[in-house]
């Protein structure tokens, strides 16, 4: 039996998600695969957890994302184990709304970028539809290590549209040697 076009793109996906763990592993320090979910135990990605009311920096986060049924045609889903103060995540749930506009072609590279900025309340949606948390709004934006983004990564990058968009960086390592870093910017 052939796999489905699920199977083959979960499978792709996992790929491209290694091969980044294996080049940022002071960021993306484990990963678990189930049939349907990824889980990603994020380090060095500071983002705001409401502890009695008030917000309270965390820098690591554990992430499930999920494969519907029909994806890639239905988006994946992430999922914060304890969830983060952000306006997009579900206070209960840990539901993290990744895509405004949601295309098939997102990777998980776009999704662990999204997921890192959204923690970091880098990005954010402010219509009233995606909004879980209102008070989180007024958390201040936090720095982010950049991801170093592999060769073989590159032809596998989807693109990030509308608020977040996605660039390669050169950026001098500990060595003085450049290495291509995925950065974030945002329109305003």
């Amino acid at each position: 039996m052939n796999p489905t076009l699920r199977e083959r793109r979960m499978q792709s996906e996992w790929l491209l998600l290694t091969k980044l763990a294996e080049s940022n592993p002071e960021i993306i320090d484990s990963l678990d695969r189930t049939p349907d979910a990824f889980r990603v135990h994020l380090s060095n990605t500071p983002g705001w957890i409401a502890v009695e009311d008030r917000p309270v920096l965390q820098s690591e986060h554990w992430i499930e994302y999920l494969f519907p049924r029909y994806y890639p045609t239905l988006p994946l889903e992430a999922y914060c184990r304890r969830p983060a103060f952000h306006p997009n995540i579900h206070p209960e749930t840990g539901f993290l709304c990744l895509w405004e506009d949601y295309l098939p072609n997102r990777s998980m590279l776009d999704a662990v970028v999204t997921t890192r900025a959204v923690l970091a309340h880098q990005a954010m949606n402010r219509s009233a539809q995606h909004c879980m948390q209102p008070a989180a709004f007024h958390c201040d934006p936090l720095e982010i290590p950049a991801l170093c983004v592999p060769e073989s990564c590159r032809t596998m990058q989807g693109t990030l549209q509308g608020q977040r968009r996605s660039r390669l960086t050169s950026i001098p390592d500990e060595s003085g040697n450049l290495q291509d870093s995925l950065a974030i910017s945002h329109s305003q």
